[in-house]
């Protein structure tokens, strides 16, 4: 979904054969509602992991809104129950259409895994660290002088496997690419991160964001760099981990590494922790530590209920003003399983049919899902975490 400015940035020089060009008034702004409008009454239906949908906000330079007007409708359709991530940005070079993609347009940097919409990226392989522990096979405060082989090792890695990719090209193995579908030389070569709030707590003994800044700063920096030596291109994610924060965390126990929790958050705060309100998240997702990130920055706020319009359009504010460039809500959907009903606000029971048998879906991290579908550790996890409640007057 896009805001004026990025319609006009994405699609302003693009004409059709008769000559016009493509406006954003009128079919475009109005499919873009009716489009959001009946995707959540779909959802009433089937939950319908995909498409995941993503708003783009172009910020002024006071964070914002630049168009108050598309602020203002998908406000209102975060009210009426649907759930999607809005993207803010001061720049308009940088898109995202997914929970894990951000893709800077114009310059020769970063994109998440995902791809982004309308350029065939997207990443080719992603090799992971485990960030806790790395930093426990280190006395405290010594592991900064040990990042940098570490990830100077998993380029190596990456670019190993960016050969092995070439010759499929080359052999004919892989027809997207010669159809043009996919551009290996826009695609990323991915420093997966897991574990970092973990290795935040046994360093710092709780969320300390000039941890996680340093962290990723070095990172980022070594990105840069072998890109250059390697002429390839490199980003960093946290990952998702839907399946491997279990099954680092059970590693970890095994060999003796201190692990807080039995799965391993995808977040910057412990999303089972009360003591965090939504804007303590916001600002851990902020601009400080989340400008060294390329991917995985989504700050998800679990709330008890729905927000109004206004309470929606102000944490757009909140959001412009941290510089937390891509967050959402989850609200537990109550899903009927005699009626086959899903509604968008979390009930004891159905309202449609009256049945009590019900279940409940989230995102397992950034997919819809009914918690029973979980694997039973994500179930587990699922059970702890914490839903603030929205302030009402």
């Amino acid at each position: 979904m896009l805001d004026r400015d990025y319609f006009d940035w994405l699609y302003g020089g693009f004409r059709f054969p008769d000559g016009t060009k493509p406006e954003y008034d009128g079919t475009f702004k109005e499919f873009q509602m009716f489009f959001m409008d009946w995707f959540r009454r779909e959802r009433e239906k089937e939950l319908l992991t995909y498409p995941v949908l993503t708003c783009s906000v172009h910020l002024n330079e006071d964070g914002t809104p630049a168009d108050e007007e598309f602020a203002r409708s998908i406000s209102k359709h975060a009210e009426n129950g649907l759930s999607f991530f809005v993207y803010e940005s001061k720049t308009v070079d940088s898109l995202s259409s997914c929970c894990r993609l951000r893709n800077q347009v114009t310059e020769n940097t970063f994109s998440y895994t995902l791809g982004a919409g309308g350029i065939s990226t997207g990443s080719i392989h992603v090799t992971t660290l485990n960030a806790n522990r790395f930093v426990q096979q280190y006395p405290h405060g010594e592991w900064q002088e040990h990042l940098q082989p570490v990830i100077e090792r998993m380029h190596k890695y990456l670019y190993a496997h960016d050969a092995l990719i070439h010759d499929f090209i080359d052999a004919g193995l892989l027809t997207p690419y010669d159809a043009g579908l996919i551009d290996i030389n826009k695609q990323y070569r991915t420093v997966g991160v897991n574990g970092l709030l973990e290795a935040s707590e046994y360093e710092t003994g709780g969320t300390d964001l000039d941890f996680y800044t340093e962290f990723l700063k070095y990172i980022h920096e070594q990105n840069v760099k072998d890109a250059k030596k390697y002429n390839v291109k490199f980003n960093c994610e946290l990952i998702p981990a839907e399946n491997l924060g279990v099954k680092n965390a059970n590693w970890d126990k095994k060999d003796g590494i201190l692990a807080a929790r039995d799965c391993y958050n995808s977040y910057l705060f412990p999303v089972e922790d009360d003591s965090y309100n939504v804007i303590d998240k916001m600002r851990l997702h902020g601009e400080q530590a989340t400008k060294y990130l390329d991917g995985g920055s989504a700050c998800h706020l679990n709330l008890e209920q729905l927000l109004t319009a206004d309470q929606f359009y102000n944490l757009i504010l909140v959001a412009g003003k941290l510089g937390t460039n891509y967050w959402t809500f989850n609200v537990l959907m109550t899903c009927c399983n005699e009626c086959g009903h899903i509604d968008v606000n979390t009930l004891p029971k159905c309202p449609k049919c009256g049945s009590e048998d019900v279940d409940y879906a989230t995102r397992v991290i950034g997919y819809l899902k009914r918690i029973t579908n979980f694997s039973l550790a994500r179930q587990k996890e699922a059970g702890l975490r914490y839903y603030n409640k929205p302030k009402t007057k």
